[in-house]
């Protein structure tokens, strides 16, 4: 009962830890495999950093109250004058009670001796708790710690992210210009076939006067010389077009893999935290089972001095009559 009053319910603490645990669980469960989450992820950070601190102002106020102790002293002295009193009324009794007087002081002392010893004992378990508390302090400014970092990693490779992002988009404009590029060089490599075939057959229908229009001839061999000089600097070209899209697009492939290679980093970091999480959760229930071991003795204790309370009454009783 005192343990509850002055230094916070541990199981509130336990349901706390367990909630949190339960959260970064689900949260490896359905861990994104990319960057698209990253603010309901940052927002879950958040909500676990407040619990934190709740569990930190728990932990604070249970380390610094002390008032536990001095109630259950001060109720000892005044259960040790009350035995003087009893011990002064049952010596001016008369001779026939000597024995049963001698039988309650030897009770009375047990239970004095008893109840010191609780004392002692429940005072030496308040002094580990603390000690306890302290550690778990300290797990948890190491835990908040690691969460900080994690949150600066998430940070670098959304900024990561954005550049590739940026990149393929600038990949994307040269490979559609290169793409423009080649079909007019295709549309101007037909229109020339066009009209060679034209000529071609105005040549045999007119072979006639193809005699007289020899030297016309010559002039339309090194116009068509020129032409397939033209056809093949435009092939050459988009061969060059098309080996650097290949080299764009291995950059690109070699970029994918780094970033799941960080993903991965950062996936076994979570599972180090659930790993962590669990220690933290099984201490906590360790401190709620000596939580309630502690109250199953004090209940003893306030049953031995109810029953001491009784036995006062009945004696204030007999000695009335």
């Amino acid at each position: 009962f005192f343990r509850c009053q002055t230094m916070g319910d541990p199981a509130s603490v336990g349901r706390g830890a367990n909630f949190v645990l339960k959260d970064v669980t689900n949260q490896k469960q359905s861990a994104p495999r990319n960057f698209e989450n990253a603010p309901k992820l940052l927002s879950q950070l958040t909500a676990r950093e407040q619990e934190n601190k709740k569990l930190k102002v728990e932990l604070k106020r249970r380390r610094t109250d002390g008032r536990t102790v001095m109630e259950i002293q001060g109720e000892a002295n005044i259960l040790k004058k009350e035995l003087e009193l009893l011990r002064v009324a049952t010596s001016q009794d008369a001779a026939c009670q000597a024995k049963e007087n001698e039988a309650l002081k030897q009770t009375v002392r047990e239970l004095q001796e008893k109840l010191e010893a609780d004392l002692m004992d429940y005072q030496s378990h308040v002094e580990s708790n603390k000690l306890r508390q302290a550690a778990l302090g300290g797990m948890l400014r190491e835990f908040q710690q690691k969460l900080n970092d994690k949150d600066h990693e998430i940070a670098n490779l959304t900024t990561v992210v954005q550049e590739n992002e940026a990149r393929n988009r600038g990949l994307q404009k040269e490979v559609k210009e290169a793409e423009k590029m080649a079909n007019n060089s295709k549309q101007e490599v037909t229109t020339l076939g066009e009209e060679l075939a034209s000529l071609q057959k105005e040549n045999s229908h007119y072979y006639e006067q193809l005699r007289n229009f020899e030297l016309k001839q010559e002039d339309f061999e090194r116009a068509k010389q020129r032409m397939e000089a033209d056809v093949k600097e435009l092939t050459e070209a988009l061969e060059q077009a098309r080996l650097k899209i290949v080299e764009k697009e291995t950059q690109k492939q070699m970029m994918d893999e780094q970033m799941l290679s960080q993903i991965r980093e950062t996936q076994c970091a979570i599972d180090d935290e659930c790993k962590l999480r669990r220690r933290f959760a099984a201490q906590v229930e360790e401190l709620q089972y000596e939580r309630d071991s502690l109250k199953a003795e004090l209940g003893r204790t306030q049953h031995v001095i109810g029953e001491l309370h009784h036995f006062k009454v009945e004696r204030m009783r007999l000695k009335e009559d």
